[in-house]
């Protein structure tokens, strides 16, 4: 794999390492480059909403 943004994926995998959950998406464009980004947010709001709707 390529890194679009290699920085971001060392900050991440560091920050990963001192929680106790870290959510990681990857996406890889058409010209093979992939990019990284920390979502772990995101999920822990669309369950609590989620646990809300129930």
């Amino acid at each position: 794999m390529t890194f679009a943004n290699r920085e971001t994926l060392v900050e991440i995998l560091s920050h990963a390492r001192s929680q106790p959950r870290c959510v990681i998406e990857f996406t890889t464009n058409e010209d093979g480059e992939t990019t990284v980004a920390d979502i772990t947010n995101h999920v822990e709001i669309l369950e609590e909403r989620s646990a809300d709707a129930e």
